[in-house]
């Protein structure tokens, strides 16, 4: 049994670029010997370092050295990991994706679905825990042969190795594709501390059946999400992205990002636009499902695509905020959630003043 440090990992060290780097080993000490590394490079100076982040066998550290001089810093670890009592570890470098991903995500069009889960305390009323069943809805969608992309490593995409990515707070995705011709993929995250949990589900090749197998995972766990969209966009870029746009980011319970071919809205959302939109259908858990047209209609350069976008517009005004509005709603849902904030999420210091 050894601590190997792979020639490659040292010359990361060196870098001045974003160090990626994996440390293998199966002893459950292990991540605390990580997790004490990763402050041991903050003490080093380094500009970023993220959580250790879980992946099959081992964890991943993302460091943005800034100025510091990093060359030492697997000497620092080996020293940790003895100090854990870990005598079996490799300190590596993962592999990263790379061309092939510019690739499949200019393939075009593409299917893609967003689902929200309800916010998390202090934001909502939803328990913060990590959301485990969007990885597993995500692992189930790209079917087997997929591989799973954690931070920008590629790792094998076991429905267990997913959820464990996700549940240490990894943005994670799971990709099965030929990076030639098709792809499908999906994504999960938690949003920062897990406030905010939430998926995508992207597809190429026969858009207007993925669109609608799409539909129907969404209606199939419509009581468990805060919103829901599914439509055509232009080509597959941010499938590796579960992320909203920034200023709906924490406002999808009453907001929506856009007009889409089906949305699910839940009761923020009905509030908001004062009753349910004409058309909508009532699901089960308090939910409505609004589809406006067939999903061949929002198909980039299709002759009804503007007619349709319009008509949807019309129905979900009140739910469609410019990103002025966007920020100040934002704003002012964050001020509220320090208020109520009675399990210590945010820094006391960070309290806004009364």
């Amino acid at each position: 049994m050894a601590i190997v440090v792979r020639q490659e990992a040292r010359a990361e060290f060196g870098s001045a670029d974003t160090v990626l780097v994996e440390i293998r080993s199966d002893s459950p000490a292990a991540r605390t010997a990580v997790e004490q590394f990763a402050g041991d490079l903050t003490g080093l100076g380094a500009k970023f370092v993220s959580p250790a982040f879980a992946v099959p066998g081992g964890h991943l550290l993302m460091i943005d050295p800034g100025a510091a001089d990093l060359r030492h810093a697997p000497d620092v670890v080996i020293g940790r990991l003895r100090e854990a009592g870990v005598e079996d570890a490799v300190l590596a470098v993962p592999t990263r994706i790379g061309e092939r991903y510019e690739t499949i995500q200019a393939l075009a069009p593409s299917a893609r679905a967003w689902l929200r889960a309800p916010l998390a305390k202090p934001f909502g009323e939803a328990p913060r825990t990590p959301p485990v069943w969007l990885a597993g809805l995500v692992h189930e969608w790209t079917g087997p042969d997929a591989l799973a992309v954690v931070l920008s490593a590629e790792v094998p995409a076991t429905a267990e190795a997913v959820a464990a990515a996700v549940s240490s707070g990894a943005p994670t995705a799971v990709v099965a594709s030929d990076f030639a011709t098709w792809v499908r993929a999906g994504a999960v995250t938690g949003g920062f501390g897990h406030l905010t949990p939430g998926a995508t589900l992207t597809a190429s090749g026969d858009v207007v059946a993925h669109l609608r197998a799409q539909r129907d995972v969404v209606l199939t766990h419509a009581d468990r999400l805060a919103w829901a969209g599914v439509s055509a966009v232009p080509d597959a870029r941010d499938l590796l992205s579960a992320e909203l746009p920034a200023e709906v980011g924490n406002l999808a319970d009453f907001v929506v990002p856009d007009v889409m071919w089906c949305q699910v809205l839940s009761a923020g959302h009905v509030e908001r636009l004062g009753g349910p939109p004409p058309g909508a259908r009532r699901l089960d858990g308090d939910r409505w499902e609004l589809v406006v047209g067939e999903p061949e209609q929002w198909m980039p350069g299709h002759p009804d695509q503007q007619r349709v976008r319009e008509q949807a517009r019309t129905l979900l005004g009140a739910c469609l905020v410019d990103a002025d509005e966007a920020f100040s709603l934002a704003r002012q849902r964050m001020a509220e959630a320090r208020e109520r904030d009675d399990e210590g999420f945010f820094p006391q210091g960070r309290r806004p003043r009364r």
